[in-house]
């Protein structure tokens, strides 16, 4: 019950700020305050925080020059730039154990995620943390990069459409690569060529084969003979302030509690799937504010080698039906599909 809550207030926290902005805040949207070091990489939660409370947090924020790689996984701060080490109770969820335990001086995580869509596209910013064209294409949830949707454009309506789920964290923190953790539910399979995980390395770099990355865990953890452990990862999760793949967003290519992969070198090339110490599935917040369970075993379309085209050549935004069945259509705000769960 405390989980749903806080995905629903996070979810009405939305609408607080569409009430005064008339759109909806990006996944990653920033500049904000003095902070100098690629200023655009600040995430949805720190848009969020004066309308759950936390004005005060959100102040001192935009007064801090967190220094140089703040927005990095595990990032470290001193004292002077201790921002990134507040503990945000509302992105923990109480069934996590591990939730708000993070090593002496680095940044503190999050156990909720905002909709990127059915998409893992990589990141692209001008040096000055500008959007360039490749940031917006594809991305077919309620937030983008750079990208600003208002309510009127979840034109496959606001209860069909996720807004936020969750993701479990490893104990003990960032202890980066490798993890200590085998289980897909808290780490993330590492790998160094974009093959090895299913996407095609183009510009932009899009997604070919998701069973590359669906393969590579089974019955709940990484296959030993598939990842070795100095191609696993703690660091998911583990800054709340940014708003990478990695560290604060989802995307809905595999089922709950899948298996998450990424390009060594290159996080922002990454399938990060939702994940819970809830039995059986994950929680997650619909952009109308209602909250449902959503089960590991929700369809996600045929288990071929999908290819969307219409994401890794398009320009703009890609269209249509999602191909990754009723996960991938509640993933999209406007791909024609009204599937209600």
């Amino acid at each position: 019950m405390q989980c749903t809550n806080k995905l629903k207030q996070l979810a009405l926290s939305t609408h607080n700020y569409h009430d005064i902005y008339f759109a909806l805040p990006g996944g990653m949207c920033g500049p904000y305050g003095r902070t100098t070091d690629n200023p655009g990489r600040w995430g949805i939660f720190v848009a969020l925080l004066p309308y759950v409370e936390m004005q005060p947090l959100y102040d001192q924020i935009l007064t801090t020059d967190l220094g140089a790689s703040w927005w990095g996984v595990g990032a470290t701060f001193t004292p002077a730039t201790h921002v990134g080490l507040t503990k945000v109770p509302f992105l923990y969820c109480p069934s996590d154990n591990n939730a708000g335990k993070h090593e002496r001086d680095r940044a503190s995580g999050t156990n909720y995620r905002y909709n990127l869509g059915d998409n893992p596209l990589q990141l692209n910013t001008a040096a000055n943390g500008s959007a360039s064209e490749a940031a917006k294409r594809g991305h077919r949830g309620v937030f983008g990069y750079f990208t600003f949707y208002n309510l009127s454009s979840v034109m496959d309506g606001t209860s069909n459409t996720l807004c936020f789920s969750e993701r479990c964290l490893v104990k003990g923190g960032y202890t980066g690569v490798a993890s200590s953790s085998r289980s897909v539910k808290d780490s993330m399979a590492s790998k160094s060529s974009h093959s090895d995980v299913g996407f095609v390395s183009a510009t932009p770099v899009y997604l070919s084969n998701r069973n590359t990355c669906r393969n590579l865990g089974v019955g709940g953890e990484y296959s030993k003979t598939a990842v070795t452990a100095a191609e696993l990862a703690s660091f998911c999760g583990t800054n709340w302030l940014t708003g990478g793949h990695s560290s604060t967003s989802f995307v809905t290519v595999l089922p709950p509690n899948s298996a998450s992969c990424y390009v060594n070198g290159s996080g922002y090339n990454a399938l990060i799937t939702p994940s819970s110490h809830h039995k059986g599935g994950v929680n997650v917040a619909l952009v109308d504010g209602s909250v449902r369970f959503v089960s590991d075993t929700i369809d996600d379309g045929p288990h071929t080698n999908l290819t969307f085209d219409g994401i890794s050549t398009a320009p703009g935004n890609a269209s249509g039906q999602s191909p990754f069945g009723v996960w991938g259509a509640i993933g999209s705000r406007d791909g024609g599909e009204s599937v209600t769960l």
